[in-house]
């Protein structure tokens, strides 16, 4: 995990299974970020979206925080977690930024509890295209 350079943490974790409900662009209401989601998440959640015009992502009940000049920001709480940007593209980024944070921890009752470390993030992409070409033969 990178480590995002304006990055304020916060005591405790925003904690999730099951089925997840998300708020967010209408971008995210197709398939890839449903498969892209439960490949970060350990395959254990699926996710819902609830489409909006606003650039957001959103579970629970945190509120966006305001960009600040960047390119996308993140809030995470003990309730819910926020992902703001002005743009589609930087609303992804900030959303891979968002899910390279899931951790997994076993839960009380023996199944998977994933979580988040609270925090708030402000960052643009230090580089404008960022590739990996893997060559497997």
């Amino acid at each position: 995990m990178f480590s995002p350079r304006n990055l304020i943490r916060y005591e405790g974790d925003f904690q999730f299974s099951g089925e997840v409900h998300a708020l967010a662009d209408e971008s995210f209401d197709r398939d890839i970020f449903r498969e892209f989601w439960r490949g970060f998440t350990f395959h254990s959640p699926s996710l819902t979206v609830v489409k909006t015009d606003a650039k957001i992502f959103v579970i629970g009940d945190a509120e966006p925080l305001p960009t600040g000049g960047e390119a996308y920001s993140i809030r995470v709480t003990r309730t819910g977690l926020a992902v703001a940007a002005d743009s589609t593209e930087n609303l992804i980024l900030g959303f891979m930024t968002l899910i390279d944070r899931i951790e997994a921890d076993d839960g009380d009752n023996g199944g998977t509890v994933l979580k988040i470390a609270c925090c708030e993030i402000t960052e643009s992409p230090a580089i404008a295209i960022r590739m990996a070409h893997y060559c497997v033969f």
